[in-house]
């Protein structure tokens, strides 16, 4: 981490009784994004695999040596541009190994080590959603929670105007840093859906 040694010759020759004393100064943390997304209609999908998150807060840009600024910190995810009631934000809610959502208490999960909380099971339209992180994330990990987002669209006819979904990844310290993703949108054409009625003379087709 970072350190400012101040002593009392940095203050004036007359100021007496100053104790040498090291002040430790909070790298904001990094992330990075980018780049478009591609979703087809009601097939959620991944918003971003290459997003980077760290935070190294040493001498040496040794990213593990900040993995504790990780305690108590937390990522946000939220469609900031064009979202809609129908679009919705994501994640695995059983075990397959890597990042997923315990929903009986909205556990953030990696493999079986909890890594955190999130604020909620989903969110849909502009909510946003946060993950807040305990001492057992890392920046691996906080970073594989970016990448294991999910956006998608209960709509037949969802809006293909692009989303633009934030990132927001806090630090235990409050310094912060944001990326954007934009998610093109690809409406089907649905076929036609006949209904009967139960053997009468007549049907509706919708």
């Amino acid at each position: 981490v970072p350190k400012a040694v101040i002593t009392s010759a940095d203050f004036h020759p007359n100021f007496e009784g100053m104790d040498n004393f090291n002040y430790t100064l909070n790298s904001a943390p990094t992330i990075t994004a980018g780049g478009t997304t591609a979703f087809t209609e009601q097939t959620p999908i991944v918003i971003t695999n290459a997003i980077a998150i760290s935070d190294s807060d040493d001498d040496d840009d040794d990213d593990s040596d900040g993995d504790a600024d990780w305690n108590g910190g937390k990522l946000k995810v939220q469609i900031t541009a064009s979202n809609t009631a129908s679009d919705s934000l994501t994640l695995p809610t059983a075990n397959g190994g890597s990042i997923w959502l315990d929903t009986s208490g909205n556990k953030l999960m990696s493999n079986t080590t909890q890594i955190g909380t999130a604020d909620a099971a989903s969110v849909s339209s502009g909510t946003a959603w946060t993950f807040t992180f305990n001492s057992s994330a890392t920046n691996a990990l906080v970073q594989a929670t970016g990448r294991a987002a999910q956006f998608t669209n209960s709509s037949d006819m969802p809006s293909t105007i692009s989303r633009t979904i934030t990132f927001t990844a806090t630090d235990k310290n409050t310094a912060s840093a944001t990326a954007t993703q934009t998610v093109t949108v690809t409406a089907v054409n649905d076929a036609p859906v006949i209904t009967s009625n139960s053997g009468g003379a007549t049907a509706s087709i919708s």
